[in-house]
């Protein structure tokens, strides 16, 4: 569930704009029905089971997949939508 282009290239992986992009992609799941669907399956399937965010950049720590953890996890303890 990648971000919108232009978000991803004004992020460009840099540490300092982390928390900003976070926040902006959480903007963009927000009004994303199949994000919404993806946070619901995503709570069906941690109940027996363990789920991987697969992503292939560089920075461990600030980068797509880890800014959509942190919004699936926010939204499972809000009961998703």
């Amino acid at each position: 569930m990648a971000s919108f282009v232009e978000l991803r290239k004004w992020f460009d992986h840099e540490p300092g704009k982390f928390d900003d992009f976070c926040r902006k992609y959480g903007q963009e799941l927000e009004v994303n029905e199949e994000a919404n669907r993806f946070c619901i399956q995503c709570k069906e399937w941690l109940k027996d089971q363990n789920v991987t965010f697969v992503f292939a950049a560089k920075n461990l720590d600030c980068n797509n997949a880890v800014a959509l953890k942190i919004w699936v996890e926010d939204n499972i303890r809000s009961e998703c939508r």
